[in-house]
């Protein structure tokens, strides 16, 4: 890990395409947009800019109200759970540092595999772990879900869940129904853990984004939520939209869950033209 700075000055890329050069702190917690290079491929672009990629910089980190990491970051110190570039398993953004840096040699896609990543050694298989955090993909998994990145014998990337009594309660009460928005859960062994794995459906082709994101450039102060998603929904033509919703308040009421929150459900898009393919399976 390179060494930190107070300030920093960084490149905001998707891909090869350089977005925005920022400043951040030590945190990677934005101080000031210097320049914006390509406006179209801004993660989040609303009125107010300087707050929605601080909000965005801000989510793009591990939660603290992750209890099962709760042990290794006291003993390690939080710092090291911050990603110096940001890369993720879910799209193609990453925060340059280098001149020399490119999305060949940064992409998680190609130069990631979850048995020499530091978090799960340091969770799973502390024996083997020796070295300070990489620039893991695990480090920029917001939310508070019990789950890491994870690659299959096939080469399929999804994440694994230490829920697996709920991961797998969820998954089996939507086929009971009928609900075709949830993906299966598959259990997978590990250093003598259970775990549930959910197959990702993001690639170097296919982004996931959080649907707030999307809620948020449209958002009308004047309108109901429903005539905000629905604004949302033809603003930006997302497929099949009432069908989604009508089968996740139907899935939703049947699970008990009255907590779902926007930033909870994501939206598929082409990772090159950035357009929207339709809803994510939850």
């Amino acid at each position: 890990m390179p060494e930190r700075n107070k300030d920093m000055i960084k490149t905001l890329m998707h891909k090869n395409i350089p977005v925005c050069k920022i400043k951040v702190d030590e945190q990677n917690m934005l101080e000031s947009i210097m320049e914006v290079y390509n406006e179209q491929y801004l993660p989040e672009n609303t009125n107010n800019l300087q707050q929605s990629l601080g909000r965005w910089l801000m989510l793009r980190k591990v939660s603290f109200k992750r209890d099962d990491l709760s042990s290794i970051r006291e003993f390690y110190g939080s710092s090291l759970f911050i990603s110096h570039s940001m890369r993720s398993l879910e799209d193609c953004y990453w925060l340059k540092c280098k001149d020399t840096d490119t999305w060949e040699n940064i992409s998680p896609y190609n130069n990631w595999e979850y048995f020499n990543d530091d978090i799960y050694l340091a969770l799973y298989d502390p024996e083997d772990y020796e070295a300070p955090f990489n620039d893991s993909p695990n480090l920029t998994l917001s939310g508070t879900n019990k789950c890491i990145w994870y690659k299959n014998k096939e080469n399929e990337i999804g994440t694994i869940d230490s829920n697996i009594q709920n991961q797998l309660y969820y998954y089996r009460t939507a086929l009971k129904n009928d609900i075709t928005i949830v993906k299966e859960r598959i259990p997978v062994i590990l250093c003598s853990h259970l775990f549930a794995f959910t197959k990702s459906s993001t690639s170097e082709q296919v982004e996931s984004i959080p649907f707030d994101h999307l809620y948020n450039t449209t958002f009308d102060i004047n309108l109901s939520k429903e005539a905000n998603l629905q604004k949302c929904c033809e603003t930006f033509n997302i497929p099949n939209w009432e069908a989604f919703f009508n089968e996740l308040i139907k899935y939703d009421q049947i699970c008990g869950k009255s907590d779902r929150e926007l930033i909870d459900i994501r939206v598929l898009r082409n990772a090159d033209n950035l357009q929207i393919i339709g809803f994510d399976k939850l």
